[in-house]
C-alpha cells in the first residue's frame, strides 16, 4: 500500500484540519487552518514543524458557526487575508503533499482545493490517507465524529474539539494507535 511505503521511507505527512465559515467549499471559506509535519521513523513519529493560523474570512461568520468552532468576527477582523496567508499555507504544505487528516478526503481536501485555485495554484496531494476509513475498520462505534474515535481510543485529554489545532493533535494520536492495531490485526 502506497501509505505504508511512504511512511517507511519516512516521507513528511501533512496531518491537517480546517475550520470553515459553512460547508461549502466554493461559497465558504477557511476560519483557521492547522497542520504539522510527521516523519516517521522504527520508533516513534516525530513532528517537525507546525502551522496554526487563523484568518479573516472576508464574509461574516454565521453565528451557527461561531456555537461549534467559538471562532466569532471579532476574532478575525485583524487577521490576514486568504491572499496574504496563501504564501506561508502554500511554504508549509506544498503543492503535492503526503496529505492526512480526519474526514478530510470528503471535506477539508475540497475547501484546500479552491483555496488554492483562488490563488492561482494548484492542489493535488500525492498521497491523501483520511483517518475516518481506518477507524471504521479498526472500531465498532456508535459514532465515528472524532471527538468519540479520540475518546474510544483514550487520546481526547486535554484537547478542544472543533479547535483546529486540536483536531489535528487528535487526528493524529488516533492515527499512531489506529496503525498499531492495523499492524497487529495483520
Amino acid at each position: 500500500q502506497e501509505t505504508n511505503r511512504l511512511i517507511a521511507a519516512r516521507t513528511p505527512m501533512v496531518v491537517f484540519d480546517l475550520e470553515t465559515t459553512g460547508l461549502s467549499p466554493t461559497k465558504d471559506r477557511i476560519l483557521t487552518i492547522s497542520a504539522i509535519i510527521v516523519r516517521w521513523n522504527t520508533y516513534f513519529p516525530e513532528i517537525e514543524r507546525t502551522l496554526d493560523l487563523m484568518m479573516n474570512p472576508e464574509q461574516p461568520i454565521p453565528p451557527s458557526v461561531t456555537k461549534i468552532n467559538g471562532i466569532t468576527n471579532e476574532m478575525v477582523k485583524d487577521c490576514k487575508k486568504e491572499s496574504d496567508a496563501f504564501p506561508e499555507i502554500r511554504a508549509f504544505i506544498g503543492d503535492q503533499p503526503f496529505l492526512c487528516g480526519y474526514n478530510s478526503s470528503r471535506f477539508d481536501q475540497k475547501f484546500m482545493e479552491q483555496l488554492y485555485a483562488r490563488n492561482g495554484a494548484a492542489f493535488r496531494p500525492y498521497c491523501h490517507m483520511d483517518i475516518l476509513p481506518l477507524a471504521r475498520h479498526m472500531l465498532d462505534l456508535k459514532s465515528y465524529k472524532l471527538i468519540d474515535v479520540s475518546h474510544e481510543l483514550g487520546v481526547d485529554a486535554g484537547l478542544t474539539f472543533h479547535k483546529s489545532m486540536d483536531d489535528v493533535y487528535a487526528s493524529f494520536r488516533c492515527l499512531t494507535i489506529l496503525m498499531k492495531m492495523y499492524k497487529t490485526e495483520r
